[in-house]
């Protein structure tokens, strides 16, 4: 390339046409992104503070997966117990018809079905199983959430075991085919004291439900503060998005009235890529 001389004016000119250029980029980036902070050469203090909340919004992320599926696993026990108390009403009324009948085949075939339903209890409750934990299985699991970012706070909900044979007065098959009242009598009995224990426990599950449903909301709030604090500190408002805007069409003017000096150097594209930065 031929050696150009150029005037003092015509240099700083381009030199002021090759900063106004690289201005209007940097404004297109923001603009892009609708961020005024994007990274630590913008402002240090604001975009290290704006990470730091979002990472107190990524750990309580954690903690609220950790309730969503504390609820879910409770939602599988509570299913199982309601689903258990039919049953047990099932069972209920096959007694009473059994109290009812003079029939020794009757009373045989009732009794048989009764058996069938008191397998199918335990059978039921070992199904209410969510992510492999499950509340009222014969030997039941615990469950335990977080409730904060630091794992320093943690919510427990014990196990019961609701199984035919676990439960605080076992249910049994049925004696002697229920040939007699006296063993329909301590089925029903036995039936009475399950669905009790099923009630109870349906509410001590509820209310540990409850809890963490409190929880799940107290930290999705907390969640939608941090995020919003970062957004603020690092995102642009409207009323700043509007300025870049502005920004960036002057600094387009500003490129657009310099090419009057590119004219007087037409023809020297290497030199004006250089001098631009390009």
């Amino acid at each position: 390339m031929a050696n150009i001389t150029l005037s003092p004016s015509v240099l700083m000119n381009l030199q002021t046409l090759g900063n106004t250029s690289n201005e209007f980029d940097d404004v297109a980036a923001h603009i892009s992104a609708r961020m005024k902070v994007l990274g630590p050469a913008d402002d240090a203090v604001s975009y290290f503070k704006a990470e730091s909340y979002k990472n107190v919004a990524s750990d309580l992320g954690l903690v609220r997966n950790d309730l969503d599926k504390g609820l879910a696993t409770i939602g599988s026990a509570l299913g199982g117990i309601n689903a258990g108390i039919e049953l047990l009403n099932q069972m209920k009324a096959l007694a009473n018809n059994a109290l009812g009948s003079a029939s020794a085949t009757e009373r045989a075939s009732l009794a048989t079905q009764f058996d069938a339903k008191v397998a199918e209890l335990t059978k039921l409750v070992a199904d209410a199983t969510f992510d492999g934990t499950n509340l009222i299985k014969g030997t039941p699991d615990s469950l335990t959430v977080r409730l904060n970012e630091k794992g320093t706070n943690t919510y427990t909900v014990i196990g019961i075991d609701l199984s035919a044979a676990g439960l605080t007065t076992p249910l049994a098959a049925s004696a002697n085919a229920w040939v007699g009242n006296v063993d329909i009598t301590a089925s029903l009995t036995e039936i009475d004291a399950a669905l009790s224990q099923y009630r109870t426990s349906a509410a001590s599950l509820g209310a540990d439900s409850s809890f963490m449903q409190t929880r799940l909301d107290f930290t999705n709030n907390k969640i939608n503060l941090h995020e919003a604090g970062a957004s603020r500190l690092v995102n642009m408002s409207q009323a700043e998005y509007t300025q870049a805007l502005a920004e960036q069409n002057s600094a387009a003017a500003s490129i657009q009235s310099g090419a009057g000096v590119l004219s007087k150097i037409k023809g020297n594209d290497d030199l004006i890529m250089a001098l631009l930065g390009r």
